[in-house]
């Protein structure tokens, strides 16, 4: 057995934001980086220069802060992205608006009480990067037409996708509660113990029951895991950090881990059920082999994460109908969004599904999807589309307000 304490610098610390914890981090992006060949993301020809509108730049010796955009980012940059709960309000202090947008690009405004945005720009330089995706700095706000958000958001798919690594403040419930936590190790980390023995040398293990039910409560169950928009950027990201308050998880196509089974532990997952950790979608590498022969890509276009055999199983239209069932428990603070927040998981399977994408729906199983089933709410009513504001046709899934 492969003890944790041997990976290099790392140590068990009382605080998820140490220099150890770091360093755990570091060996989980080498090693994946470096091994894991599902985890590459190609690019097309026609993305083979693309990067994001704007980053923000990280000082990696002070404090200074600024947005850069297009034209003054590297080519072919290297960046991290960060999933985060908004909270129910926003500092109109650090929000980028029309106005504003040429003072960030000199130097970001005091950040004050976003705890999670200081950490995540605080683990980007530990880390060894210089950019970061942050939505609600790189993002202008506050316009009358929404004009680049909707242009930001046609493009959110590329911006998780080519991005090295994602960062996930799992527990904070708003952008002031950080991705870094004080905890008590004995909680946290499996228990040490060794036993002495007559015969051979002392043996040293470590006892943890728990595996499975610190990953649905840390990661699984998790805040940031209940916003509509964070489905997408877990798919689309090729590797994610979560920032829980127990301790750091790494999961990616090849491995989930944790501080406690850094090497990884997918043999303890619950498998017996899809779970948001076992849905993979196409890479632009594998997709072209799909069109050619979709019997024979179908288990190269899904990269596990844990066991998906079960998956793979039921096809490409049942791994539709999974996501759809994730996505529609969580949550959105404005209900028209709710295609346009999967619309970046649509826009990657549309290359491989040889079918239309009819909100939320596909042409080649438009039947069996447009069977009606009536749905209730709480309260046992039977719910219907809204009929005071637009969000989907009426007769798409996305149409009814229902988990």
């Amino acid at each position: 057995m492969l003890d944790r304490l041997r990976i290099d610098g790392y140590r068990p610390t009382e605080f998820t934001g140490s220099k150890a914890c770091f360093s755990l981090a570091k060996h989980w992006i080498d090693t994946c980086r470096k091994n894991h060949t599902t985890c590459k993301r190609f690019r097309p020809r026609e993305k083979h220069e693309w990067k994001p509108t704007r980053l923000i730049k990280v000082d990696p010796h002070g404090n200074n802060l600024k947005l850069c955009t297009y034209d003054h980012l590297p080519s072919r940059v290297e960046y991290l992205t960060l999933s985060h709960c908004w909270g129910e309000t926003q500092d109109e202090c650090i929000k980028p608006t029309n106005e504003n947008i040429e003072s960030f690009q000199k130097e970001l405004p005091d950040l004050q009480h976003a705890q999670t945005f200081k950490d995540a720009i605080t683990a980007t330089r530990k880390l060894g990067f210089e950019y970061i995706w942050i939505d609600s700095l790189c993002i202008i706000q506050n316009q009358e037409n929404n004009e680049d958000w909707l242009k930001e958001a046609c493009q959110m798919s590329s911006v998780y996708k080519y991005s090295t690594c994602n960062i996930t403040a799992t527990s904070a419930e708003d952008d002031t509660g950080g991705c870094f936590f004080d905890r008590k190790i004995d909680n946290s980390i499996p228990a040490r113990i060794t036993v002495e023995s007559t015969l051979s040398r002392p043996v040293t293990f470590d006892i943890n029951c728990l595996a499975q039910v610190h990953w649905n409560a840390d990661v699984e169950n998790a805040p940031v895991n209940e916003r509509g928009w964070v489905l997408q950027e877990r798919l689309l990201s090729p590797r994610l950090l979560h920032y829980t308050k127990h301790q750091l998880y790494w999961e990616c196509n090849e491995l989930l881990a944790s501080e406690s089974y850094p090497w990884g532990f997918s043999n303890i997952i619950d498998e017996s059920e899809p779970s948001r950790s076992s849905i993979r979608i196409p890479t632009n590498r594998t997709s072209s082999a799909f069109s050619q022969n979709p019997h024979v890509a179908l288990h190269a276009i899904f990269a596990p994460r844990s066991n998906i055999q079960g998956v793979f199983r039921r096809g490409l239209i049942k791994t539709w109908m999974d996501i759809v069932t994730f996505y529609t428990k969580s949550k959105l603070t404005y209900k028209t969004d709710k295609l346009i927040a999967i619309s970046a998981i649509a826009r990657e399977l549309l290359s491989t599904q040889q079918s239309e994408y009819l909100a939320g729906l596909w042409d080649r199983n438009l039947v069996f999807e447009l069977e009606r089933k009536v749905c209730y709410d709480d309260f046992g009513q039977e719910v219907w589309p809204s009929e005071t504001r637009y969000i989907a046709p009426s007769w798409s899934w996305a149409s009814l307000e229902v988990s």
